[in-house]
Protein backbone atom coordinates (compact mmCIF):
# COMPACT_ATOMS: atom_id res chain seq x y z
CA UNK A 1 0.00 0.00 0.00
CA UNK A 2 2.85 2.77 1.11
CA UNK A 3 4.19 1.57 -2.56
CA UNK A 4 1.31 2.57 -3.90
CA UNK A 5 0.10 5.54 -2.52
CA UNK A 6 3.94 6.95 -3.42
CA UNK A 7 3.48 5.78 -6.75
CA UNK A 8 -0.53 7.79 -7.25
CA UNK A 9 0.76 10.68 -5.28
CA UNK A 10 3.76 11.28 -7.60
CA UNK A 11 1.51 10.88 -10.78
CA UNK A 12 -0.53 13.74 -9.47
CA UNK A 13 2.53 16.13 -8.63
CA UNK A 14 4.28 15.45 -12.10
CA UNK A 15 0.61 15.67 -13.62
CA UNK A 16 0.21 19.30 -12.14
CA UNK A 17 3.70 20.61 -13.51
CA UNK A 18 2.54 20.62 -16.89
CA UNK A 19 3.04 17.08 -18.41
CA UNK A 20 0.90 16.06 -21.34
CA UNK A 21 -0.95 13.20 -21.17
CA UNK A 22 -1.10 11.54 -24.97
CA UNK A 23 0.69 8.17 -23.91
CA UNK A 24 2.77 8.88 -26.84
CA UNK A 25 6.26 6.96 -26.43
CA UNK A 26 8.34 8.68 -28.77
CA UNK A 27 9.83 7.64 -32.16
CA UNK A 28 12.79 9.19 -32.03
CA UNK A 29 16.27 9.36 -30.39
CA UNK A 30 16.75 12.19 -27.89
CA UNK A 31 18.77 15.58 -28.93
CA UNK A 32 19.55 16.12 -25.03
CA UNK A 33 17.59 19.11 -24.35
CA UNK A 34 14.11 18.44 -25.28
CA UNK A 35 12.51 19.58 -22.10
CA UNK A 36 8.54 20.21 -23.95
CA UNK A 37 7.85 16.45 -25.55
CA UNK A 38 5.44 13.73 -23.81
CA UNK A 39 9.21 11.88 -22.82
CA UNK A 40 11.62 14.08 -23.49
CA UNK A 41 12.32 12.59 -26.75
CA UNK A 42 13.27 9.28 -25.60
CA UNK A 43 11.79 6.38 -26.96
CA UNK A 44 10.99 2.77 -25.72
CA UNK A 45 13.04 1.20 -28.16
CA UNK A 46 15.80 -0.75 -27.56
CA UNK A 47 19.36 0.23 -27.60
CA UNK A 48 23.17 -0.91 -28.13
CA UNK A 49 24.30 -2.08 -24.65
CA UNK A 50 25.73 0.82 -22.56
CA UNK A 51 23.52 3.03 -25.15
CA UNK A 52 26.51 2.29 -27.67
CA UNK A 53 28.65 4.60 -25.39
CA UNK A 54 32.06 2.52 -24.92
CA UNK A 55 33.28 4.79 -21.82
CA UNK A 56 29.33 4.92 -19.92
CA UNK A 57 29.87 0.34 -20.07
CA UNK A 58 33.91 1.13 -18.53
CA UNK A 59 32.92 3.38 -15.71
CA UNK A 60 29.73 2.20 -14.77
CA UNK A 61 29.48 -1.07 -15.42
CA UNK A 62 28.98 -3.65 -12.54
CA UNK A 63 31.03 -4.52 -9.30
CA UNK A 64 32.09 -7.62 -7.72
CA UNK A 65 29.04 -9.47 -6.12
CA UNK A 66 30.15 -11.04 -2.54
CA UNK A 67 29.30 -14.47 -1.05
CA UNK A 68 29.38 -13.72 2.55
CA UNK A 69 30.54 -16.76 4.51
CA UNK A 70 28.14 -15.34 7.32
CA UNK A 71 25.08 -15.58 5.58
CA UNK A 72 25.38 -18.68 2.95
CA UNK A 73 22.82 -18.67 0.60
CA UNK A 74 20.46 -21.13 2.63
CA UNK A 75 20.31 -18.13 5.46
CA UNK A 76 20.17 -16.10 2.64
CA UNK A 77 16.45 -17.59 1.13
CA UNK A 78 15.13 -17.14 4.54
CA UNK A 79 15.48 -13.55 4.97
CA UNK A 80 11.89 -12.50 3.31
CA UNK A 81 10.39 -14.19 6.32
CA UNK A 82 12.21 -11.43 8.55
CA UNK A 83 10.51 -9.09 9.82
CA UNK A 84 12.27 -6.16 8.43
CA UNK A 85 15.27 -6.02 5.99
CA UNK A 86 17.17 -2.78 4.97
CA UNK A 87 19.39 -2.13 2.14
CA UNK A 88 21.80 0.33 2.69
CA UNK A 89 24.65 1.49 0.46
CA UNK A 90 27.14 3.90 1.26
CA UNK A 91 29.72 5.57 -0.81
CA UNK A 92 32.79 7.62 0.59
CA UNK A 93 35.55 9.50 -0.99
CA UNK A 94 35.37 12.19 -4.15
CA UNK A 95 32.24 11.51 -5.03
CA UNK A 96 32.28 14.20 -8.10
CA UNK A 97 35.71 12.53 -8.97
CA UNK A 98 38.53 15.00 -8.77
CA UNK A 99 41.55 13.98 -10.87
CA UNK A 100 43.62 16.39 -8.66
CA UNK A 101 43.54 14.93 -5.39
CA UNK A 102 46.62 13.01 -4.37
CA UNK A 103 46.26 12.51 -0.94
CA UNK A 104 45.24 9.26 0.34
CA UNK A 105 42.39 9.22 2.78
CA UNK A 106 41.75 5.95 5.38
CA UNK A 107 38.69 4.82 5.38
CA UNK A 108 38.86 1.92 7.47
CA UNK A 109 35.36 1.63 9.47
CA UNK A 110 32.92 -0.87 10.63
CA UNK A 111 28.65 -1.05 10.70
CA UNK A 112 27.65 -2.83 13.79
CA UNK A 113 23.92 -4.19 14.64
CA UNK A 114 22.71 -4.37 18.30
CA UNK A 115 20.55 -7.75 17.19
CA UNK A 116 20.02 -9.22 14.27
CA UNK A 117 22.83 -9.73 11.23
CA UNK A 118 24.55 -7.38 8.46
CA UNK A 119 24.95 -9.24 5.28
CA UNK A 120 27.80 -8.60 2.65
CA UNK A 121 26.11 -8.54 -0.85
CA UNK A 122 28.72 -5.69 -2.71
CA UNK A 123 31.87 -3.91 -2.60
CA UNK A 124 32.02 -0.71 -4.64
CA UNK A 125 35.26 0.29 -6.73
CA UNK A 126 37.54 -1.72 -3.97
CA UNK A 127 40.79 -1.85 -5.73
CA UNK A 128 42.79 -5.70 -5.12
CA UNK A 129 45.77 -5.41 -2.53
CA UNK A 130 44.38 -1.82 -1.16
CA UNK A 131 40.66 -2.18 -0.48
CA UNK A 132 39.36 -5.49 1.38
CA UNK A 133 36.44 -6.91 4.06
CA UNK A 134 38.23 -7.61 7.40
CA UNK A 135 38.01 -12.12 7.64
CA UNK A 136 36.89 -13.77 9.16
CA UNK A 137 34.00 -11.90 10.37
CA UNK A 138 33.94 -12.52 14.20
CA UNK A 139 29.78 -11.88 14.57
CA UNK A 140 26.87 -11.54 11.81
CA UNK A 141 26.63 -8.34 13.70
CA UNK A 142 29.72 -6.96 12.61
CA UNK A 143 31.33 -6.36 9.11
CA UNK A 144 35.13 -4.24 8.98
CA UNK A 145 36.76 -3.15 6.23
CA UNK A 146 39.98 -1.52 5.04
CA UNK A 147 39.94 1.32 2.20
CA UNK A 148 41.83 3.97 0.80
CA UNK A 149 41.17 6.60 -1.84
CA UNK A 150 41.93 9.81 -4.11
CA UNK A 151 40.40 10.89 -6.88
CA UNK A 152 36.96 8.51 -6.40
CA UNK A 153 35.27 6.88 -4.06
CA UNK A 154 34.89 3.22 -2.32
CA UNK A 155 31.94 1.86 -0.77
CA UNK A 156 29.66 -1.02 0.17
CA UNK A 157 26.08 -2.77 -0.54
CA UNK A 158 24.77 -4.69 2.70
CA UNK A 159 21.59 -6.30 3.55
CA UNK A 160 20.57 -4.94 7.42
CA UNK A 161 18.65 -7.51 9.27
CA UNK A 162 16.05 -6.65 12.36
CA UNK A 163 14.54 -9.74 13.66
CA UNK A 164 11.27 -9.65 15.69
CA UNK A 165 11.56 -9.18 19.43
CA UNK A 166 9.28 -11.12 21.32
CA UNK A 167 6.82 -8.92 23.10
CA UNK A 168 8.13 -9.78 26.37
CA UNK A 169 11.81 -9.19 25.79
CA UNK A 170 13.85 -6.49 27.68
CA UNK A 171 15.38 -5.80 24.56
CA UNK A 172 15.43 -1.71 23.78
CA UNK A 173 15.12 -1.23 19.72
CA UNK A 174 17.97 -1.69 17.67
CA UNK A 175 20.38 0.46 16.11
CA UNK A 176 23.00 0.52 14.01
CA UNK A 177 26.52 2.14 14.28
CA UNK A 178 28.41 3.52 11.52
CA UNK A 179 32.34 4.31 12.57
CA UNK A 180 34.89 5.63 10.19
CA UNK A 181 38.03 7.50 11.22
CA UNK A 182 35.98 10.48 10.51
CA UNK A 183 32.62 10.44 10.83
CA UNK A 184 30.46 7.68 13.57
CA UNK A 185 26.85 7.90 13.26
CA UNK A 186 23.86 5.55 15.25
CA UNK A 187 20.75 5.06 13.13
CA UNK A 188 17.99 3.78 14.24
CA UNK A 189 15.89 1.43 12.24
CA UNK A 190 13.16 4.07 11.36
CA UNK A 191 16.00 6.00 9.51
CA UNK A 192 17.02 2.85 7.60
CA UNK A 193 13.27 3.15 6.02
CA UNK A 194 13.96 5.69 3.25
CA UNK A 195 17.56 7.40 3.95
CA UNK A 196 19.19 9.62 1.05
CA UNK A 197 22.47 12.22 2.65
CA UNK A 198 25.20 13.08 1.32
CA UNK A 199 27.87 14.35 4.11
CA UNK A 200 30.60 16.75 3.82
CA UNK A 201 33.95 15.21 5.49
CA UNK A 202 36.78 17.17 5.03
CA UNK A 203 38.52 19.98 3.12
CA UNK A 204 39.88 17.48 0.42
CA UNK A 205 36.11 17.76 -0.82
CA UNK A 206 35.62 14.05 0.58
CA UNK A 207 31.83 13.04 1.50
CA UNK A 208 30.12 10.29 2.46
CA UNK A 209 26.52 9.14 0.45
CA UNK A 210 23.99 7.25 2.05
CA UNK A 211 21.13 5.60 1.12
CA UNK A 212 18.80 3.20 2.81
CA UNK A 213 15.53 1.59 1.91
CA UNK A 214 13.34 -0.49 3.71
CA UNK A 215 12.67 -3.85 1.29
CA UNK A 216 9.15 -4.36 0.34
CA UNK A 217 7.66 -7.32 -0.58
CA UNK A 218 5.01 -5.49 -2.53
CA UNK A 219 7.67 -4.54 -5.30
CA UNK A 220 8.34 -6.72 -8.36
CA UNK A 221 11.94 -4.82 -8.68
CA UNK A 222 14.00 -2.11 -6.60
CA UNK A 223 17.37 -1.28 -5.77
CA UNK A 224 20.37 1.31 -5.82
CA UNK A 225 21.20 3.59 -8.75
CA UNK A 226 24.20 6.24 -9.21
CA UNK A 227 25.97 8.17 -11.83
CA UNK A 228 27.25 11.62 -12.66
CA UNK A 229 24.89 14.55 -12.39
CA UNK A 230 26.31 17.29 -14.63
CA UNK A 231 25.01 20.77 -14.55
CA UNK A 232 26.02 23.39 -17.62
CA UNK A 233 27.75 26.50 -16.66
CA UNK A 234 24.19 28.23 -16.62
CA UNK A 235 23.30 25.87 -13.52
CA UNK A 236 19.97 25.51 -15.44
CA UNK A 237 19.89 22.45 -17.59
CA UNK A 238 22.53 19.52 -17.57
CA UNK A 239 22.50 15.84 -18.26
CA UNK A 240 22.79 11.98 -16.35
CA UNK A 241 24.20 9.19 -16.77
CA UNK A 242 24.65 6.07 -15.01
CA UNK A 243 23.70 2.78 -13.79
CA UNK A 244 21.17 0.57 -11.52
CA UNK A 245 21.19 -2.30 -9.60
CA UNK A 246 18.48 -4.22 -7.68
CA UNK A 247 18.71 -4.79 -3.84
CA UNK A 248 21.30 -7.65 -3.75
CA UNK A 249 23.65 -5.46 -5.72
CA UNK A 250 23.23 -7.61 -9.05
CA UNK A 251 24.09 -5.02 -11.81
CA UNK A 252 21.00 -4.07 -13.82
CA UNK A 253 21.93 -2.18 -16.32
CA UNK A 254 22.30 1.45 -17.19
CA UNK A 255 20.87 4.76 -17.24
CA UNK A 256 20.65 8.35 -19.70
CA UNK A 257 18.57 11.46 -19.06
CA UNK A 258 18.66 15.12 -19.02
CA UNK A 259 17.15 17.82 -17.13
CA UNK A 260 15.99 21.68 -17.21
CA UNK A 261 13.78 24.62 -16.30
CA UNK A 262 11.28 25.24 -18.50
CA UNK A 263 10.22 28.81 -19.14
CA UNK A 264 7.35 28.83 -16.49
CA UNK A 265 10.18 27.81 -14.11
CA UNK A 266 9.12 24.14 -13.91
CA UNK A 267 12.06 22.26 -13.42
CA UNK A 268 11.36 18.47 -15.11
CA UNK A 269 14.03 15.69 -15.84
CA UNK A 270 13.55 12.99 -18.55
CA UNK A 271 15.19 9.67 -18.88
CA UNK A 272 15.63 6.27 -19.72
CA UNK A 273 16.34 2.78 -18.37
CA UNK A 274 17.85 -0.36 -20.30
CA UNK A 275 19.08 -3.75 -19.10
CA UNK A 276 22.56 -4.92 -19.67
CA UNK A 277 22.34 -5.96 -23.39
CA UNK A 278 20.38 -2.98 -24.20
CA UNK A 279 16.52 -4.36 -23.73
CA UNK A 280 14.26 -1.41 -22.97
CA UNK A 281 13.48 -1.64 -19.46
CA UNK A 282 11.54 2.12 -18.49
CA UNK A 283 11.33 5.37 -19.28
CA UNK A 284 12.19 8.01 -16.70
CA UNK A 285 10.36 11.62 -15.90
CA UNK A 286 10.05 13.57 -12.93
CA UNK A 287 10.90 16.80 -10.96
CA UNK A 288 14.39 17.72 -10.06
CA UNK A 289 14.99 20.90 -7.79
CA UNK A 290 17.84 22.33 -5.46
CA UNK A 291 18.65 22.45 -1.92
CA UNK A 292 17.08 25.42 0.07
CA UNK A 293 20.16 25.98 1.68
CA UNK A 294 22.73 24.70 -1.02
CA UNK A 295 22.46 25.66 -4.53
CA UNK A 296 25.46 22.54 -5.31
CA UNK A 297 23.17 19.97 -4.64
CA UNK A 298 19.55 19.08 -4.45
CA UNK A 299 17.27 16.17 -5.26
CA UNK A 300 15.04 14.65 -7.60
CA UNK A 301 11.94 12.61 -7.89
CA UNK A 302 9.72 10.64 -10.29
CA UNK A 303 8.22 8.22 -12.42
CA UNK A 304 9.62 4.98 -13.87
CA UNK A 305 7.13 3.91 -17.05
CA UNK A 306 6.34 1.55 -18.97
CA UNK A 307 6.92 1.28 -22.72
CA UNK A 308 2.90 1.46 -22.77
CA UNK A 309 3.04 4.99 -20.79
CA UNK A 310 1.73 3.63 -17.72
CA UNK A 311 3.42 4.94 -14.39
CA UNK A 312 4.41 1.42 -12.95
CA UNK A 313 7.21 2.52 -9.99
CA UNK A 314 9.08 5.25 -8.89
CA UNK A 315 13.15 7.23 -8.60
CA UNK A 316 13.95 9.19 -5.97
CA UNK A 317 17.21 10.40 -4.78
CA UNK A 318 20.06 13.15 -4.44
CA UNK A 319 22.50 15.01 -6.45
CA UNK A 320 25.07 17.42 -6.56
CA UNK A 321 27.34 18.92 -8.95
CA UNK A 322 29.77 21.33 -7.69
CA UNK A 323 31.14 22.24 -11.11
CA UNK A 324 31.51 25.73 -12.42
CA UNK A 325 32.80 24.91 -15.80
CA UNK A 326 32.81 28.58 -17.45
CA UNK A 327 35.47 29.39 -14.34
CA UNK A 328 39.03 28.35 -14.73
CA UNK A 329 40.25 28.42 -11.16
CA UNK A 330 39.35 25.81 -8.22
CA UNK A 331 37.44 28.11 -5.89
CA UNK A 332 33.76 27.23 -5.44
CA UNK A 333 32.87 30.65 -4.46
CA UNK A 334 32.50 30.34 -1.17
CA UNK A 335 36.49 31.24 -0.46
CA UNK A 336 38.19 28.23 0.43
CA UNK A 337 39.42 26.88 -2.51
CA UNK A 338 37.66 23.63 -3.32
CA UNK A 339 35.34 24.02 -6.25
CA UNK A 340 35.77 21.32 -8.75
CA UNK A 341 36.13 23.66 -11.87
CA UNK A 342 39.85 21.63 -13.01
CA UNK A 343 37.50 18.60 -13.72
CA UNK A 344 35.20 20.36 -16.14
CA UNK A 345 36.76 18.68 -19.49
CA UNK A 346 36.42 15.30 -18.08
CA UNK A 347 32.54 13.44 -18.56
CA UNK A 348 33.31 11.75 -14.98
CA UNK A 349 34.28 14.70 -12.92
CA UNK A 350 31.63 17.23 -11.77
CA UNK A 351 28.91 15.57 -10.40
CA UNK A 352 27.02 13.10 -8.83
CA UNK A 353 23.75 11.37 -8.06
CA UNK A 354 22.64 8.13 -5.87
CA UNK A 355 18.79 7.24 -5.43
CA UNK A 356 16.56 4.37 -5.39
CA UNK A 357 13.91 2.72 -8.00
CA UNK A 358 11.14 0.42 -7.61
CA UNK A 359 8.51 -1.41 -9.46
CA UNK A 360 5.48 -1.49 -7.58
CA UNK A 361 3.37 -4.90 -7.99
CA UNK A 362 0.45 -3.63 -6.00
CA UNK A 363 0.11 -0.31 -8.27
CA UNK A 364 -2.56 0.81 -9.74
CA UNK A 365 -2.32 0.73 -13.55
CA UNK A 366 -3.05 4.19 -13.36
CA UNK A 367 -2.15 6.20 -16.65
CA UNK A 368 1.03 8.45 -16.68
CA UNK A 369 0.12 12.13 -15.74
CA UNK A 370 -3.48 11.41 -15.90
Amino acid sequence: MKAKLALLSLVAIIGLAGFGCSGDSGNSATTGDDLYSEYGGYSAADEAPAFGDAELAAMMGADPLVEDPAFPAVALDSLDSLRDVYALVLRWGQLEGDSTVTTLTDWDGSLEIEYGGIVLRQVIRFEPGQDYIVRPRTSRRLLEWVSQTSVHFDGLLVLVVDPPIDDDSVAGPNQLVLTLPQYTRTFSMAELENLAEIVPIDNLGNELAINARRLELTTCGEGPMDGIWRLNPSRRNGEFFGRWMNEDGAFGGHLKGHFGIRGDGSKVFFGKAIGVHGHFEGLLRGAWGFNDTDSTGGWYEGVWMSHVGLATGTVSGTWQSKTDDDDDDDDDGNGNGHGRGHDRNSRWGGGFFSGWWERACDADSTEDGA
